[in-house]
């Protein structure tokens, strides 16, 4: 259970687009809708632990159009949050009000349904995740797979315990940094760029076979 447990957080540690989306979801929006892309990243792992530890992840591997409209479904969607995070990069046109002064540029807002629905379709249109899970939790299965200890369904369970309160501690830590971002427009356009750099890259591995 151990190495279970280290070898989970280094996993969901690792940069993805679920810590991706976090991060930038708090760094512009705040703590609350953070969290909330803390959980939606979370609950779309779940249907990925599911199908994997019920052993069904061998039909979704083995019949290739079924992972492959996934695939390419889910590298559309990181296009999409590439391109919605590089809007942001560019600084908005200013517009006189009628005193003549330019209004502060505002950031467009998101509900706490909207993050939830970005982020569970983000993962849930990630066929890898599935394989993945194949292969990562027999390793710490127990032989007996009547042993409640050590079922896949239950290492399932504890690596989305994991997942989400590692993503929470990510936006925690923005959240913290968040003031300095937003008080330097620079600083705001530059993570903008490297935040949909990186969807792009995600985008990049997850279309390669």
């Amino acid at each position: 259970m151990l190495e279970f447990l280290v070898a989970s957080v280094i996993v969901v540690a690792s940069p993805g687009p679920g810590a991706t989306f976090t991060i930038a979801t708090t760094a512009s929006q705040g703590w609350r809708l953070g969290w909330f892309a803390a959980v939606g990243c979370t609950l779309g792992v779940a249907p990925h632990l599911i199908v994997a530890s019920t052993g069904l992840a061998t039909v979704l591997r083995s019949g290739g159009a079924a992972f492959e409209v996934l695939r390419w479904a889910g590298v559309t969607y990181l296009a999409f949050l590439a391109i919605q995070a590089l809007r942001g990069y560019r600084p908005l046109p200013e517009v006189p009000d009628c005193a003549g002064a330019a209004p502060p540029a505002t950031e467009p807002t998101l509900t706490a349904s909207g993050v939830l629905r970005r982020a569970i379709t983000m993962n849930l249109l990630n066929p890898k995740l599935t394989v993945f899970f194949l292969a990562f939790l027999p390793q710490f299965a127990g032989r007996s797979p009547t042993s409640p200890a050590t079922s896949p369904l239950l290492l399932g369970v504890i690596f989305m315990a994991i997942t989400f309160v590692v993503f929470v501690g990510y936006a925690r830590v923005t959240h913290a940094a968040r003031g300095v971002v937003r008080s330097r427009p620079g600083t705001r356009r530059w993570f903008s760029g490297v935040v949909g750099a990186t969807y792009l890259l995600l985008a990049g591995r997850l279309a390669m076979p």
